[in-house]
C-alpha cells in the first residue's frame, strides 16, 4: 500500500475497512485501538506498529505502543471502551461479510476485488486502468469526485454503497441468482492428492496453499479442527499453489510430495508450515529427516525434480477454479470465504443435509462428490466474446491469417507493458509458424510519455525495426523523451532523416489514434490487454508463457 501512494500521490486513497476474524483473539481489540489512535490522528502510525507487533497484540501491549506514539493515555484507554467505536469497527465487519469478503486480506480498487495477498504490480495493473477510465470521465466533463464515484458505483455498486456511501449492511441481501456462496465449482480430485478423511466422506474440502504462504499457516488449526470434529464425514484434499513471488515454495511443494510418496506428507506439511522462514534445501532436508524419510530417495526426488510437473499441474488446475490466491478453500465445489472455523461449519452442516438427500434418493456414498460437481462452474480465461480486430499495417511476428492470432494492445510507459514481451516471444518460439503476434498502441493518458514512444516506434516500423525498437524501449521505460527516442533509433541503425520526419508525420499519429479507439470499441481500458483469437485473455496468474501455452493448447488447439 505504501508503495501505491508513493507512485501514485494524490490519484490513490487507501481506505481501512476493519474485519477481525474470529479465531484470532487479539484481532477485535486491536481494531478499536486502532480507532482509538485514530481520534488522536494517529491511525497509521498505530497500524504499521500494530502490523510489527503482531504476536503481542494485548491490551497491556496495546497501551504500551500508544504511549510510545505519544498518545493521550488516558484518553486512548477510555476510546478503547467507547461503544461508538465498537459499533464502527462491527458496522465494517458486516459490510465486509456483505460484500463477500468473509476473509483477509481482501482489496477492492474502485470497487474491483482483489482477494489474498497480492504483489505489487496487480494492484498497479487496475490501479492503472481505473485511472483511464475516470480519466476519461473527468475528460469528458464530470467533477472528478463525480468520476470516480461512478466509476466505482459501475464496478461494484453493492461495495460503493457499503463501503463508500456507508449504508447500513442489513439493506444489502444478494439478489436471487447472486449468492456467489452458492456456487459450485466443477474442483476435480484425482484421488493421490494428499488427503485426510474417508474417499467416500459426504464432504469433500479441497485447500489450494502454499508453504510460503503466511495467511495459510495461520488456518492450519482452524483445519485440523474441522477434521477433528467432523471426522468419517468430511475429506480433506491438499493442492499445491506455489505464488510466483515465493521464491521458496515451489521446492517445498515438491519436498512435500517426496514425503507424501513415502507416506508422511501431513507430518512432512506441519513442519514447514512451522518454519516457514526456512524454506531452503538444506532446511528441506533437515525437517526431512526429522520426520524419518529415507534420505536418499527424499535426495533423489528433489535433485531429479521428480514432483515439479505434479505440482505445477495443482497450480494449473487453481486456474481452471479461478483460485490465484492463498490459501483457498471449497467446499463440495463451494468456495469457502471466511476462514473460521464457524465459516467452515456453516457450510460443512449445509452440504451434510444436502449429501444426505442424495444418498436417500440412491446416490451411492462414493459418487456423491462427482455428482455435485459435474456440472460445476469451470473458469475461462479467455472470454466466450469473439472481437474483429484489424491488423493492417500493424507490426506482427507471422503471418496473417495464422492458426494461433495474437493481438497485444499495450504501452511503452506501463511497467506490467514490459513483461509481456519475453512471454510472447517463447509462444513464437513454441508454435512456430501457427501464430501471428500483432502490436496495438493503447498509451494511457497519465503516461505523458507513451504516445510519443508510440509513434516513434511506428517511425522504426516503417524502417522494418519495429521490434528492435520495441525492445529498447521496454528496456528504458524512464528514458523517453524526444531525445531518448532519436538516440535509441540512432543505435538501432535508422535511417535519422527519414526517422525525424516519420515521428511528426499526421499518418502515424492517426494510426495511434486508431488503435486506440478500435481497442476502446472492444472494451480496452488498460494495458496490456491481450486477445486471443478475438477473445479476451485475462490469466489469474499473469501473461507467462506457460500462461499463454495452457490457454492456446486447451482452448483454442483443444489438445
Amino acid at each position: 500500500m505504501t508503495q501505491l501512494v508513493d507512485t501514485y500521490g494524490e490519484d490513490v486513497q487507501v481506505q481501512f475497512i476493519h474485519n477481525p476474524l474470529s479465531f484470532h483473539d487479539n484481532a477485535m481489540i486491536a481494531s478499536l485501538a486502532s480507532m482509538a489512535a485514530a481520534r488522536q490522528g494517529k491511525f497509521w502510525e498505530f497500524h504499521d506498529t500494530l502490523f510489527a507487533n503482531q504476536q503481542a497484540l494485548d491490551e497491556p501491549n496495546l497501551i504500551k505502543y500508544a504511549t510510545e506514539l505519544g498518545l493521550d493515555v488516558e484518553k486512548f484507554k477510555t476510546d478503547l471502551k467507547d461503544a461508538e467505536i465498537k459499533k464502527k469497527v462491527e458496522a465494517d465487519q458486516a459490510a465486509s461479510v456483505a460484500v463477500g469478503q468473509t476473509g483477509t486480506p481482501g482489496f477492492f480498487v474502485n470497487g474491483t476485488l482483489l482477494s489474498g495477498a497480492k504483489p505489487y504490480e496487480e494492484f498497479k495493473t487496475i490501479v492503472d486502468a481505473e485511472l483511464t477510465k475516470v480519466n476519461q470521465l473527468i475528460a469528458g466533463g464530470v467533477p472528478r469526485e463525480k468520476a470516480v464515484y461512478a466509476s466505482m458505483k459501475k464496478n461494484n455498486d453493492k461495495v460503493f454503497n457499503l463501503l463508500i456511501r456507508n449504508m447500513p449492511a442489513g439493506k444489502a441481501k444478494p439478489a436471487p441468482g447472486e449468492d456467489k456462496s452458492l456456487e459450485v465449482w466443477k474442483v476435480v480430485v484425482r484421488g493421490d492428492e494428499p488427503s485426510k478423511g474417508p474417499a467416500n466422506a459426504p464432504v469433500t474440502i479441497v485447500e489450494w496453499s502454499d508453504f510460503q504462504c503466511p495467511f495459510c499457516s495461520k488456518v492450519v488449526e482452524t483445519v485440523n479442527k474441522v477434521h477433528e470434529e467432523y471426522k468419517d464425514k468430511v475429506r480433506i484434499v491438499f493442492k499445491h499453489n506455489p505464488l510466483s513471488f515465493h521464491d521458496k515454495a515451489q521446492l517445498a511443494a515438491e519436498a512435500s510430495m517426496a514425503a507424501h510418496a513415502q507416506g508422511k506428507f501431513w507430518e512432512y506439511h506441519d513442519v514447514l508450515f512451522a518454519n516457514q522462514q526456512a524454506l531452503d534445501r538444506a532446511n528441506l532436508e533437515t525437517y526431512a529427516e526429522e520426520v524419518g524419510l529415507d534420505m536418499e530417495k527424499f535426495r533423489a526426488a528433489l535433485d531429479q525434480r521428480t514432483y515439479e510437473a505434479y505440482a505445477k499441474n495443482d497450480a494449473a488446475q487453481a486456474a481452471d477454479v479461478n483460485a490465484s490466491g492463498t490459501p483457498t478453500f471449497f467446499v463440495n465445489g463451494r468456495l469457502l470465504g471466511g476462514k473460521s472455523f464457524d465459516d467452515f461449519k456453516t457450510i460443512i452442516d449445509e452440504e451434510l443435509e444436502k449429501t444426505q438427500k442424495l444418498i436417500d434418493k440412491g446416490t451411492s456414498a462414493d459418487k456423491v462428490y462427482e455428482k455435485i460437481i459435474s456440472k460445476g462452474k469451470v473458469f475461462s480465461p479467455l472470454e466466450d466474446k469473439v472481437n474483429s480486430i484489424s491488423v493492417d499495417g500493424s507490426p506482427s511476428l507471422g503471418n496473417a491469417p495464422a492458426k494461433i492470432s495474437i493481438v497485444e494492445f499495450s504501452e511503452f510507459q506501463c511497467p506490467f507493458c514490459s513483461r509481456v514481451g519475453p512471454g510472447l516471444k517463447e509462444v513464437k518460439k513454441i508454435y512456430g509458424d501457427d501464430v501471428s503476434i500483432t502490436f496495438k498502441h493503447f498509451p494511457l493518458n497519465f503516461h505523458k510519455e507513451a504516445f510519443g514512444a508510440a509513434v516513434a516506434s511506428m517511425a522504426a516500423h516503417q524502417q522494418g525495426k519495429f521490434w528492435e525498437y520495441h525492445d529498447v524501449l521496454f528496456n528504458n521505460q524512464k528514458a523517453l523523451f524526444p531525445a531518448d527516442l532519436e538516440l535509441y533509433a540512432q543505435q538501432i541503425g535508422l535511417d535519422m532523416e527519414k526517422f525525424k520526419q516519420d515521428i511528426n508525420s499526421e499518418a502515424l499519429k492517426a494510426k495511434v489514434n486508431k488503435d486506440m479507439a478500435e481497442g476502446s470499441r472492444i472494451g480496452v481500458n488498460g494495458t496490456p490487454s491481450v486477445f486471443i483469437n478475438g477473445r479476451k485473455f485475462s490469466p489469474p496468474g499473469g501473461y507467462s508463457a506457460e500462461s499463454f501455452q495452457q490457454a492456446i493448447d486447451k482452448y483454442i488447439l483443444k489438445k
